[in-house]
């Protein structure tokens, strides 16, 4: 059995043809359309190009051209658009009916496409912005013949067959152009890009808004960041306080959470590629503490249970120190007045009573005092006056004629009271002699009126003066015995010695037989209704009280004349008298009655 294979061949009417693109930038290189047969011996044909057919009896053998319209010069053939062309054999005896020839119409270009890669990106008004190490590659696809050549242009330059990634390193905008070509000659229009490449950190410079001194600010001070980037623009700012986690910056920083003392902050901006500036620090000293106040009272002042007194002569000294800024100024109030600025030690208003002293410093990044760094002086008092005197005597005391009478047994108190700053001491003179601070009650020895003169001080050093007059009675009074009858044997005998109380001899020899009769020649006898009657006078305060005992008996308070004395025996009588300061005599009388 025979075969005829039919043999189909497409050329292009026109052999060459170029096409002239007038570029924005660069000119295109010229294009030929036309045949591409692939690896599995599909045909392509590029689809505007004509087609010829021709026939022939082997592979191997020649081919004629059919020309069915019987012309010189034969008509092609256009095959219907793009897409797949199909020309039939039928033939009843092969086991499919026939044959069908493929014709690929290819009538589109390819499509390319750049791809940017290994940086980051971004995009801003219109502009499109890359990192560090970005490279590009183009790829080109082609929906039937295939991709045959992708070709590029860099800023204007010649078009080149782009074989591996462009890398771009310079810092600058950059303008790309790309297009391919298929198996068969299909163009693509030409597409530009316009991009830039930012290669360069922003910069970041920081303010400080507030209080401020040689790095030294307060805690209402505000830290500003403010970075700059010329290309991709700054995506944002980090900081970091010491060790503490990095954070983003959105918003002037405050310090008020930190402790007194030095601080560092950490700090960097990174663009919107992704270029990270060197972190940058700065350190500072968080001021947070206000001037530490203090007082100092010039003059007389006593400080008791917290509360302050003081003179008018005393004056208020302020003084402040700053731990680091150091101090502005000082400023006080008193008594709720509108403050002042301080200049120098003050008066106190020169009024008795409490008064209030505030007062506070400011440093120089105007920390003020406040809480315990504001004082306050709740209890200085003003005490403009001294002590109230007075005296009092412990033991006897006597008033007569407007005077005071006490024995040299009489304690003398002097006596100081002073309810604002309290008694400091007092002094004393005796007589205008030397002075002497009064310490315990004191006495008086020698008979007669004496002067004294006494100065209490508060402890402020407020006086008061205070004299006063004493007599001192040191004599006992005179003591007298009456006997109603004269004796009717021997003169009476006062073994007591002439009224003196205190005769040593006479008591000694009393005291050896105060019981034993006696011979009627050494003692004195009186009738049996012999009365007695006891006095005593006194020269300045006089006789408070005669007592007497009569044989050793008990003490009686003398009130009526003596009788009924024992007969036949030795009686004796003892006999005391008392002025009014308690000053004592003594006299004993034995004698007997019939």
């Amino acid at each position: 059995m025979k075969f005829i294979y039919l043999l189909f061949f497409v050329s292009c009417l026109f052999g060459l043809q170029f096409i002239d693109y007038q570029l924005i930038a660069q000119q295109r290189k010229a294009h030929t359309k036309g045949t591409f047969t692939d690896s599995s011996n599909r045909y392509y044909q590029q689809a505007t190009l004509p087609a010829y057919l021709y026939i022939g009896t082997s592979p191997e053998s020649g081919s004629t051209l059919l020309n069915p319209t019987q012309q010189a010069q034969p008509k092609p053939m256009y095959l219907d658009g793009h897409g797949k062309h199909y020309i039939k054999h039928r033939d009843a005896r092969l086991p499919n009916g026939g044959f069908t020839f493929e014709i690929n119409a290819d009538g589109k270009p390819p499509v390319s496409s750049l791809l940017f890669a290994n940086a980051p990106s971004f995009r801003r008004n219109n502009r499109l912005f890359f990192g560090q190490n970005l490279q590009l590659t183009i790829q080109a696809k082609d929906e039937m013949s295939g991709v045959q050549t992708v070709y590029q242009s860099t800023d204007r330059n010649e078009f080149v067959t782009e074989i591996q990634a462009l890398a771009f390193n310079r810092e600058k905008e950059y303008f790309v152009q790309h297009y391919a070509i298929d198996n068969v000659g299909n163009e693509e229009v030409t597409k530009s890009s316009t991009f830039t490449v930012d290669l360069t950190a922003p910069q970041t410079n920081y303010t400080l808004k507030g209080e401020q001194q040689n790095q030294v600010i307060s805690a209402r001070t505000l830290l500003i960041f403010n970075a700059i980037d010329e290309l991709a623009g700054v995506k944002h700012i980090q900081y970091r306080l010491g060790d503490e986690p990095q954070k983003v910056y959105t918003s002037p920083l405050r310090f008020s959470h930190l402790g007194d003392g030095e601080h560092t902050i950490y700090y960097k901006a990174t663009d919107n590629v992704k270029n990270q500036e060197e972190e940058n620090s700065f350190t500072f000293y968080l001021d947070k503490m206000p001037p530490i106040i203090t007082s100092e009272i010039l003059g007389d002042r006593y400080v008791i249970q917290g509360k302050t007194f003081f003179s008018g002569r005393t004056k208020l000294q302020l003084d402040a120190i700053d731990n680091k800024a150091g101090v502005k100024e000082i400023f006080y109030s008193v008594d709720g007045a509108a403050y002042q600025k301080y200049e120098k030690p003050f008066y106190v208003p020169n009024r008795t009573g409490n008064h209030v002293v505030n007062y506070y410093a400011t440093d120089l990044v105007n920390n003020r005092g406040s809480g315990k760094y504001e004082r306050t002086v709740t209890s200085m008092f003003m005490d403009m006056t001294g002590p109230s005197l007075s005296f009092q005597y412990t033991g006897s005391k006597f008033e007569m004629n407007n005077s005071i009478y006490i024995s040299p047994k009489t304690n003398i108190h002097l006596v100081a009271k002073d309810v604002e700053s309290g008694v400091q001491n007092i002094e004393y003179q005796i007589d205008g002699t030397e002075t002497n601070e009064y310490k315990t009650p004191f006495q008086l020895l020698a008979e007669g009126t004496h002067q004294i003169a006494f100065t209490g001080y508060d402890n402020v050093n407020n006086t008061n003066n205070k004299t006063f007059e004493l007599v001192v009675d040191a004599t006992p009074p005179q003591i007298f015995a009456h006997f109603s009858l004269p004796p009717i044997a021997s003169a009476i005998k006062i073994l007591a010695g002439a009224g003196k109380a205190n005769d040593k001899e006479t008591n000694k020899e009393i005291g050896k037989e105060p019981n034993k009769e006696i011979n009627s020649g050494s003692v004195a006898i009186y009738p049996r209704h012999l009365t007695i009657f006891l006095a005593a006078t006194d020269n300045m305060t006089g006789t408070h009280q005669v007592f007497y005992s009569l044989n050793g008996g008990g003490e009686q308070l003398y009130q009526q004349p003596l009788t009924c004395f024992a007969p036949k025996k030795t009686n004796r009588l003892q006999i005391k008298a008392i002025d009014k300061l308690g000053n004592e005599a003594m006299e004993e009388m034995i004698f007997m009655v019939e």
